[in-house]
């Protein structure tokens, strides 16, 4: 216990620094990363014979997970490289005895990225109605849908697909795993259908991934290896939180400034930055990733200044916003640990 006890000492620690790192100079520092995995390492030697040998297997398939996990949450911008550096640091301090779970569960840290993204959920309905009463804000998702409601049946029709055929290929093959790691599973879909839908955003691409994962699951069919055990009628729920949680998306993670307002070390938009383009003011960016490696230079925003006063210039640009997320881990990691406690 005592060196569970220190190293969560150490993690709350690491993330009061990063949380004020990342609210105020918009970063999560390696440097301090750095120095916070030495301690834990050192932490982890000097208390060593408190180190269960036995889980060791355990703790690094959760720490492989843990990292793949975060890779993709960063791939699909659902967070930061920063904050993914962070929880995957978070996860390496905590012993895996701490998690106090059966060794069937191959990725107990599940548990506190759940915390995590269910303290974040709970901050976007407070902002939501605080825009909407203290602001007087109207909030409208009309504005931020890319499509019609055929195109999201279509993509619903198409995510459904995937996961059954994912889910059949996991009850026949890989039966003690599909029993024992439901709640794996479900991340594991989640994460594959935003993969599925961001390489299909063109419809060729959608009908052939609609085409391959319909032929998969009528041969699953024709071969009597499609049962209804393998089907859960949870991923009809998954599939919709998915889209919607795409929406969301474009609803917060865009915020409409004016250009006097415009600051260095901002990220701008796709949409602002193609609105440069055939400008002939030089030292206008012309390329954003909308990640941190986009951010705009000072001399960047004198030119934008000087673009938006040009004939063909705007008064206001569309930037991404911060979501600084590192508060969010902090705190989810406090929620779930006081939670095993009480």
């Amino acid at each position: 216990m005592l060196l569970t006890y220190v190293q969560l000492f150490l993690i709350v620690i690491l993330c009061l620094i990063s949380s004020f790192s990342d609210y105020n100079k918009k970063k999560i520092y390696n440097k301090n990363l750095i120095v916070f995995l030495v301690l834990s390492s050192i932490t982890y030697l000097v208390l060593f014979k408190y180190v269960q040998l036995n889980n060791l297997y355990f703790y690094l398939i959760n720490l492989l997970i843990s990292t793949i996990v975060s890779y993709l949450f960063y791939y699909h911008k659902i967070w930061a490289a920063g904050d993914a550096k962070l929880f995957i640091l978070v996860i390496y301090m905590i012993p895996y005895s701490a998690y106090e779970v059966s060794n069937k569960m191959l990725f107990p840290a599940l548990y506190i990225l759940m915390s995590i993204f269910s303290v974040a959920f709970l901050c976007i309905i407070v902002e939501s109605i605080y825009l909407l009463i203290i602001k007087s804000k109207k909030i409208t998702f009309k504005k931020y849908l890319k499509g019609d409601l055929f195109t999201y049946f279509i993509l619903y029709i198409e995510g459904l697909l995937i996961i059954n055929l994912i889910n059949t290929i996991y009850f026949n093959y890989f039966y003690d795993f599909y029993i024992n790691n439901n709640i794996l599973l479900y991340l594991m879909n989640i994460v594959f259908i935003f993969f599925v839908y961001k390489i299909s955003e063109k419809r060729l691409i959608r009908n052939v991934i609609i085409f391959l994962s319909l032929i998969g699951n009528l041969l699953f069919l024709l071969n009597n290896m499609f049962v209804f055990g393998s089907f859960d009628y949870k991923n009809l729920v998954i599939i919709f939180l998915v889209i919607l949680f795409r929406e969301i998306c474009n609803l917060y993670n865009y915020k409409e400034i004016p250009v006097q307002d415009l600051k260095e070390g901002m990220i701008l938009s796709y949409s602002t930055i193609i609105s440069f383009y055939g400008s002939n003011i030089k030292n206008l960016p012309h390329s954003t990733t909308e990640d941190t490696d986009s951010r705009i230079n000072a001399d960047q925003v004198d030119s934008i200044k000087r673009w938006s006063k040009s004939k063909k210039g705007r008064k206001s640009v569309i930037i991404v916003r911060h979501v600084p997320f590192a508060p969010f881990i902090f705190i989810g990691c406090l929620v779930y640990f006081l939670a095993k406690i009480i």
